[in-house]
């Protein structure tokens, strides 16, 4: 595969994007080679490229170049893109963030029902919201498989800038998203590097995130724990009594994390003012109750938001980030647990990233070092911000990140969700990689026009899960959502629920169980004991045989895990060893099956 063709866009205004379209740019040059080539109008500036062997591909190096002289002015970047000479029949669509809808496409499968979307709804579930319904899309990179062999294309980095991989039956374009960035006479900006290949679709995902951990500093040793969170059983009705309850089952079955997610504060943004139940010295109390038990205590926030009503947006409204208008974006609308709409912080005002580490630093003084924070694709929204102009939403994202890393310090566990990937690699230890998962097996009628997989759902959690196997202990520990056991309160059936087991088990053993433990017998208490005792085997870098299969094949050197979420392909040949845990019926839908190389023992 080949780059044959590259342009730049730029923008009227700086600071804002302007083209809803890819057109490609009259002034644009054709070919590609190591080099420098002047783009863009009347050649104003000049894209210097390196190309470089790195495994079975090639690494290309971009630099934007204003280079200034007479009569020169200022540009403001919009993207940069680069024409491949791919012919793909079908591709894997890739969201920016853990929710995002991924999955094997047609090229013509663009899922018009998304224009009905609000535009924040596609900006949030896509890097270049503009283009959700008009085309497949790979953020940071796309997969692709034809009648002649398979190819991949994407982007080792993402502390620069957003990026996307777009197919269409025309053509395939990798974009470099540079949000209306200045370019000043004699300055200039380097891209993230991209990495090209084509072979065999399942070892190029393997090495593409191989390459794309090294080159981004990922974190990959924390341990993956067997650990208990309080939403999908209580959700915002969580009580100190029911965290009390539920520590005390923790601690008698060994448990490594105790997490309180959402519920426990009075608004989005206020996480120190609590709600009434929880008096304002509970939740100190409960953080030294856990850890009294010898057991991490875990706390949900979603740092980049503030809540319409919430005394955060109140008193610094200068803090958030705007529209065209002026206005706060809306990052997320939810009028049920949230009273309506929560806006994005700007994470590039200082004032914004001193209140970030500040944060951070006095919950980790509370005694919480667990961290789930969630929605941080808040702070890579579209929108007028303190540096617009200077920074991309890339750096914007970025800063925040290193902010929360920076008040919660080096030795706390930071679990990203709703996050974009690539902008969290080298910061967070693990990351969410999946749709919410849900006591029930699909969303049903409460979805988002145009977005069924992004719903929460236990298959949607499953799809995510399986087809992002690869990127564990790559570029962090892979959160598959948490496991529901119970059966009471749950519409998932007993075959559905030891599908999800597997599925757990088999993708890293990232164990975190969400019911009253006060529920379970001691069948549910085995299960767990069968968890915990395949990390061991599972807990390595996984490998997919093929992604575009019907039914897909996650490996590690000592387990294979053999899934699929709809029809009724038949499972494979079962391999030597002894099979831990198998769900769901070949013959009547949904099912999984993992099997374990050498005798179960835990790391």
């Amino acid at each position: 595969m080949e780059v044959t063709e590259i342009a730049v866009d730029v923008s009227p205004t700086p600071g804002r994007s302007s083209r809803p379209e890819l057109r490609w740019d009259p002034g644009g040059a054709t070919g590609f080679a190591e080099g420098t080539l002047r783009v863009g109008p009347a050649g104003s500036l000049e894209v210097h490229s390196e190309l470089v062997d790195l495994g079975s591909g090639i690494r290309i190096s971009m630099t934007i170049r204003n280079p200034g002289g007479p009569g020169t002015s200022p540009v403001a970047l919009d993207r940069l893109r680069l024409r491949l000479d791919a012919a793909p029949t079908r591709v894997m669509e890739h969201g920016w963030q853990s929710w995002s809808p991924v999955g094997p496409r047609r090229l013509r499968e663009t899922h018009p029902r998304r224009l009905v979307a609000p535009a924040w709804v596609r900006s949030t579930y896509h890097a270049e919201g503009r283009l959700a319904g008009h085309a497949v899309c790979g953020d940071q990179f796309m997969l692709m498989t034809s009648a002649s062999g398979g190819s991949v294309a994407g982007f080792l980095d993402g502390r620069r800038n957003l990026s996307t991989v777009l197919a269409t039956p025309a053509g395939v374009v990798a974009i470099a998203l540079l949000d209306g960035v200045v370019l000043g006479p004699g300055e200039e900006r380097a891209l993230d590097p991209m990495w090209i290949a084509t072979g065999d679709p399942g070892k190029l995902y393997s090495e593409l995130v191989d390459h794309w951990g090294s080159q981004s500093g990922a974190r990959t040793a924390a341990p993956s724990p067997l650990g208990w969170c309080s939403w999908y059983h209580y959700f915002m009705k969580i009580r100190p009594d029911d965290v009390r309850r539920d520590l005390g089952y923790a601690h008698g079955h060994g448990f490594d994390l105790v997490q309180i997610d959402d519920g426990y504060a009075a608004d989005v943004g206020d996480w120190f003012d609590p709600r009434p139940a929880f008096a304002p010295s509970q939740m100190e109390d409960l953080a030294a109750e856990i850890t009294a038990k010898g057991i991490r205590a875990g706390i949900w926030t979603a740092p980049f938001l503030a809540g319409a009503h919430s005394r955060l947006a109140r008193a610094h409204p200068e803090w958030l980030v705007a529209d065209d208008h002026r206005r706060p974006v809306t990052a997320i609308w939810n009028p049920v647990t949230w009273r309506g709409t929560s806006h994005a912080l700007d994470t590039t005002n200082p004032a914004v990233l001193d209140h970030l580490r500040e944060t951070f630093s006095r919950l980790v003084g509370e005694g919480w070092t667990y961290h789930k924070i969630d929605f941080c694709y808040a702070a890579a929204m579209p929108g007028i911000r303190h540096a617009s102009g200077k920074v991309t939403r890339a750096e914007a994202l970025r800063s925040g990140l290193e902010a929360v890393r920076e008040g919660a310090g080096d030795d706390a566990f930071i679990l990203g969700c709703g996050c974009p990937l690539a902008q969290a690699v080298g910061v967070v230890d693990a990351m969410r990689v999946s749709a919410d998962t849900a006591p029930k097996w699909s969303p049903g009628v409460m979805q988002v026009p145009g977005y069924p997989e992004p719903s929460p759902a236990a298959r949607n959690a499953m799809v995510g899960t399986l087809l992002r196997a690869p990127m564990h202990r790559r570029l962090w520990v892979n959160d598959p959502d948490c496991l529901m056991l119970r059966n009471a309160r749950t519409r998932l059936g007993a075959d559905r629920r030891a599908a999800a087991k597997a599925v757990i088990a088999g993708t890293g053993g990232f164990t975190v169980v969400s019911d009253d433990l006060s529920l379970y017998g001691p069948e549910e208490w085995d299960q767990l004991s069968e968890l915990r005792e395949a990390l061991g085997q599972t807990d390595h870098p996984l490998d997919i045989a093929d992604p575009f299969a019907e039914v897909l094949e996650v490996s590690s050197p000592s387990s294979h895990l053999a899934a699929r979420w709809a029809g009724s392909a038949p499972a494979p040949q079962a391999e030597d060893g002894s099979i831990l845990v198998s769900g769901g019926d070949p013959a009547r839908g949904p099912w999984a099956r993992l099997s374990l190389r050498q005798p179960s023992s835990r790391a």
